[in-house]
């Protein structure tokens, strides 16, 4: 079944530009506003291209950047491309249009995430959970890689510098798509495969863009900046933090891994990583316990109660994210740090939505950090249940959910 904090965008890889430190522990990212710009299509494609107003000298001169792009993500990666990418530039509107028609293309049923979400108090409950979703990724979202079509699309009407580094991280995905695969069934039930695999993918192509950033201009990286200050600014203004922490994980987590990696084995060690990915983001923030083949424990589920909507693995990152909905962030990481292994379900009973996990750590004092850390959190939470048994955490929290709506 689903995770409840896992949404990897119905298999779309995109790009979510982040503004070091900008006021918080995740930042905002760019929108390139270019309304009135018509679409242009470049590169390869079995389809007619799209007629447009750009004269030949201009979209000649397109290519050529386009080309020398290319030919960056192929050295950086030590990879060449087996087919020459499909890249399409659309106007805000369009662009928005594209990625909401792509998500629901192969949108899931989010109804039991919901409960999961509620029963934790992690979801803004005036709206759904698939409507929060998207108008998240119509601020977020500066580019995506759909690996069923092998299209490319980004927001943009001009190649500013800006733009050209939103490409890199999109041609990195059709790079890896061309040799790994990425559109991969993964399982989640005793593991995060899911996550800890999408952090790999966005690591390296994030890895990638900021190599190719690093060799601009003074003046280009100011313009990367200056452009992802003044137009990102609401990005993820009203979304629920828990959401926003979800989707930029891949995007904070990710590259360190993927620095680890290459420091210790070159950048062709990462051909590895994509044969034999983490599967779990306790891996993705620890790589030393990647590289040294540390695995989480396995947990048995909880006991059978009332019908089950979901279950599966939460994982060191999400508990991460969710203590830090309640208390310091450090207090929370250093909390999460000693995860080994758990295992959870979601369920309703009577009027409340409910999530019930059994959580098992590193260590005794890894373990007393956790309760303290979770009854931090759950403060005078009437729903909130903790208990200690046979070396694991016994974890229950319920919200009524007349209380939420």
């Amino acid at each position: 079944m689903s995770r409840i904090w896992k949404f990897r965008i119905a298999g779309l890889l995109i790009a979510v530009l982040i503004v070091a430190v900008v006021a918080a522990r995740y930042s905002k990212d760019d929108r390139v506003a270019s309304p009135s710009r018509t679409t242009i299509t470049l590169g390869s494609s079995h389809h007619p291209p799209r007629k447009t107003t750009t004269t030949v000298p201009e979209a000649v001169q397109r290519q050529s950047d386009l080309d020398e792009l290319q030919a960056f993500v192929e050295k950086t990666r030590g990879l060449k491309f087996k087919t020459k990418p499909v890249i399409t530039l659309l106007a805000n509107t369009e662009f928005d249009s594209k990625v909401n028609e792509l998500q629901h293309a192969d949108a899931q049923d989010l109804t039991t995430s919901e409960v999961s979400l509620r029963a934790l108090g992690l979801m803004n409950t005036d709206s759904t959970l698939s409507a929060q979703i998207d108008e998240l990724l119509k601020g977020a979202v500066l580019g995506v890689y759909d690996p069923k079509s092998k299209q490319l699309y980004v927001r943009a009407g001009e190649l500013t510098p800006a733009t050209k580094s939103t490409i890199v991280h999109e041609m990195t995905h059709a790079l890896q798509d061309q040799y790994f695969g990425l559109d991969r069934k993964l399982d989640d039930d005793v593991n995060e495969a899911s996550s800890a695999f999408t952090a790999v993918v966005e690591g390296e192509a994030v890895f990638v863009q900021h190599k190719y950033e690093a060799q601009l201009s003074r003046q280009d990286q100011r313009d990367i900046l200056r452009e992802q200050i003044s137009q990102g600014q609401d990005a993820y203004a009203g979304a629920a933090p828990f959401l926003v922490d979800s989707l930029t994980f891949p995007y904070l987590d990710g590259p360190n891994f993927v620095e680890q990696i290459v420091a210790k084995k070159g950048i062709a060690g990462m051909d590895g990583v994509f044969a034999k990915p983490p599967i779990t983001t306790e891996q993705i923030i620890h790589p030393e316990k990647y590289l040294s083949g540390e695995l989480n424990v396995a947990v048995p589920k909880p006991a059978p109660g009332p019908a089950v909507l979901e279950d599966g693995v939460l994982g060191e990152a999400f508990f991460d994210e969710m203590l830090t909905t309640r208390i310091s962030a450090i207090s929370a990481k250093r909390a999460a740090a000693g995860w080994g292994g758990d295992s959870y379900s979601a369920y309703k009973m009577n009027d409340s939505d409910c999530v019930t996990a059994r959580i098992v750590m590193d260590s005794p004092k890894d373990e007393a950090e956790m309760v303290a850390a979770l009854r931090s959190w759950a403060g005078a939470a009437a729903g909130v249940s903790l208990g200690e048994s046979n070396g694991g955490i016994d974890f229950t929290s319920c919200t009524i959910v007349s209380q939420n709506v």
